[in-house]
């Protein structure tokens, strides 16, 4: 289990450089996401009106409708349609947060450590797989957190399909380099290759 839990260390160390090399390096992030006309102006509105952290939708009866709109779910989706108002679908953050808090870098290296000795657990399974089985598979992990994890933000709450098209790709690249590490990592008939 301890070689497992290196292992998943090498892999959330693979996954954070790709992610520094995707957030603060490439430019396609920054390209997909839109600015607002007068941000100082939304931040006022959200400040004034977001009280806790979390999700915030609006409007939000459209998607949690109260029990006197559930009886007329029907009616109430025809009605809606014709008034003319975005639709918002916002996580927000209320405190005093700075993206370069060490404590963010720490979280996501975890996180990323938990998901690489996910996938090691499933490696070690697979009995027979040459090294290119082991890294398609670890790839293909990587798309299914891109369909399953951004698609559905896509259709219900409007992420675009550049940002969901770029962040699905971000996925894809990020799992497919912690798999060239992982498919050498673990060995066929479930094997962990040893650590010198």
């Amino acid at each position: 289990m301890f070689k497992v839990i290196i292992g998943g260390a090498i892999g959330g160390i693979i996954a954070c450089i790709w992610g520094f090399i995707s957030w603060g390096i490439l430019p396609w992030h920054e390209m997909t996401i839109n600015q607002f006309s007068d941000q100082e102006r939304v931040l006022e509105v959200i400040k004034e009106n977001a009280v806790v952290d979390g999700v915030y939708i609006a409007p939000s009866e459209q998607f949690i409708p109260s029990k006197a709109d559930r009886s007329q779910m029907g009616q109430g989706c025809k009605s809606e349609g014709t008034k003319v108002r975005p639709f918002i679908y916002a996580q927000i953050k209320t405190g005093k947060t700075h993206c370069l808090s060490p404590s963010y870098y720490l979280c996501s290296f975890l996180i990323q450590c938990v998901g690489t000795i996910l996938i090691i657990l499933l490696l070690m399974r697979m009995a027979t797989t040459n090294y290119g089985g082991r890294l398609l598979f670890v790839t293909v992990i990587g798309l299914i957190v891109g369909v399953l994890g951004l698609l559905p933000n896509w259709n219900w709450f409007g992420a675009g399909c550049r940002f969901t098209l770029v962040m699905m790709i971000d996925c894809l690249i990020q799992w497919f380099l912690v798999g060239l590490f992982l498919a050498r990592f673990i060995r066929p008939n479930g094997k962990v290759a040893p650590t010198k």
